[in-house]
């Protein structure tokens, strides 16, 4: 099974115990949170 950089970086933190991660709204970025971030 292959997986995106973004769901590797996921399963990353969410092995090291990270539950929150902060980014610059416009700037570059992984779509880290497409699959993961609950609706606001």
């Amino acid at each position: 099974m292959k997986m995106s950089g973004a769901e590797i970086i996921i399963k990353s933190l969410e092995k090291h115990g990270i539950e929150t991660v902060a980014g610059i709204p416009g700037g570059a970025a992984l779509p880290l949170g497409t699959n993961r971030a609950p609706a606001l």
